[in-house]
């Protein structure tokens, strides 16, 4: 038992206290008091903190010494381990839930920049401004319900998403040991948020009726990239992303098709267009254009339709523009769904025939193994009966040819065995 009593401890004037087996009492003549063990290790002597009075009280100082010196006694270097568990509180303290977050991002891979910058700019908006300086270790639900509760309802897809990347840098800090558990984001947001509206998101689209005129008056407008970008788009039914990276070494205007790589793909499957024959013409048309200042044939990765800085991609601003002047209020992507219901409505066409066009998956898994064909020409008679139903020939503005007084080059490569 130590020699020192509470009231002592608490009477305690300038100087040293001892209380036995190395434990003192240190005050300063300000009054402050702080105690101290001293301990023995390789022959050398070493005082270590235990923290102020009264925070600390007699009966915790001697327990905490009693700990460090059966430490000591079991051959750990006190010292070495507190410097090295200071160093960590330090590190854990500038860890913090941004800079995991942007380490993370650059560890990881995205189809496209697009996609790459949306992934960063969404924290950026919704979660750093809430909880980015705090670090990583400390962060959990009622933080995501502050950042989410603002968006929850007037941006709902915005905020499932921003839950959805938060968690993520929850789970990265979690595998490298910078945190504990990882609180359930969902049960926090099902108990602390409203009901968010159910069903799918719908993007306002052009009504298949409403097709045909909303295709002439981008015909009839004065001819832009932006324009011929979107009736490619619109011919194809592809996704604004596909029709603004697309290159010339994935037409092969011979046989008609687009082959896009899987890379750009949503699914990350390759997928070849059937290319009806105003799309086509909209492509020689572009060549013809191409081919008054640069009269050589495009090399394979150059950008078919490109911004006029440097040869790079159109911008989704771009195509969005051309959109809204000609059916104000409804989106690019909205085409999808136009195409989709005008095939399910007023063709045929087998709805397997229908999805394969928009590259969506068919069926289950067990159905995929044995259907491993594209129904490349049944997909060819749709795409053909699109064309003519949005831009019959007798609108269409044909492409330049050599009749008229236009060169029309060959491509310089195409892709070879894609069909």
């Amino acid at each position: 038992m130590g020699k020192l009593t509470d009231t002592e401890v608490r009477n305690a004037k300038a100087g040293r206290l001892q209380d036995g087996d190395g434990l003192m009492l240190m005050v300063k003549p300000s009054g402050s008091k702080f105690w101290v063990v001293r301990v023995m290790r390789d022959g050398k002597r070493r005082d270590i903190g235990l923290g102020s009075y009264p925070a600390v009280s007699l009966a915790d100082a001697r327990a905490k010494a009693q700990a460090i010196r059966t430490e000591v006694k079991a051959g750990t270097d006190v010292v070495a381990k507190r410097r090295e568990e200071r160093a960590d509180r330090l590190a854990a303290a500038d860890r913090t839930f941004e800079k995991v977050a942007k380490l993370l991002h650059g560890k990881l891979t995205f189809k496209t920049d697009k996609l790459k910058a949306a992934w960063l700019y969404r924290l950026e908006t919704y979660a750093f401004p809430h909880f980015g300086t705090v670090p990583v270790a400390e962060v959990d639900g009622p933080h995501v319900l502050e950042a989410l509760e603002p968006i929850w309802l007037a941006k709902p897809e915005t905020a499932r998403r921003v839950r959805q990347l938060v968690g993520a840098v929850l789970r990265f800090a979690h595998v490298q040991g910078w945190r504990g558990p990882i609180p359930v984001l969902a049960d926090y947001t099902k108990d602390g948020l409203p009901k968010q509206a159910s069903g799918p998101v719908h993007r306002p689209a052009v009504e298949y009726a409403d097709a045909p005129a909303t295709v002439a008056k981008l015909v009839a407008e004065t001819r832009s990239m932006g324009r011929q970008a979107l009736l490619f788009t619109i011919l194809t039914a592809a996704r604004s992303s596909e029709t603004r990276l697309a290159t010339w070494g994935e037409m092969d205007l011979e046989r008609a098709i687009w082959t896009v790589p899987g890379s750009r793909m949503k699914m990350g499957r390759e997928h070849v267009v059937p290319l009806p024959p105003q799309a086509v013409a909209l492509l020689k048309a572009r060549l013809a254009e191409r081919a008054a200042t640069k009269p050589e044939a495009p090399e394979a990765a150059e950008i078919v339709f490109a911004s006029d800085r440097g040869g790079v991609p159109i911008s989704d601003m771009t195509m969005l523009k051309a959109q809204k002047l000609a059916a104000p209020g409804t989106v690019t992507h909205g085409w999808r769904s136009t195409f989709r219901d005008w095939a399910g409505e007023t063709t045929d066409h087998p709805a397997d025939v229908c999805e394969a066009a928009l590259a969506h998956l068919i069926g289950n898994a067990v159905t995929r193994s044995y259907q491993r064909g594209n129904l490349l020409e049944k997909r060819r008679a749709l795409m053909a009966d699109w064309a003519d139903y949005v831009m019959p020939k007798a609108q269409e503005k044909a492409a330049p040819t050599e009749a008229d007084g236009a060169d029309v080059i060959a491509l310089a490569s195409r892709r070879k065995g894609a069909a």
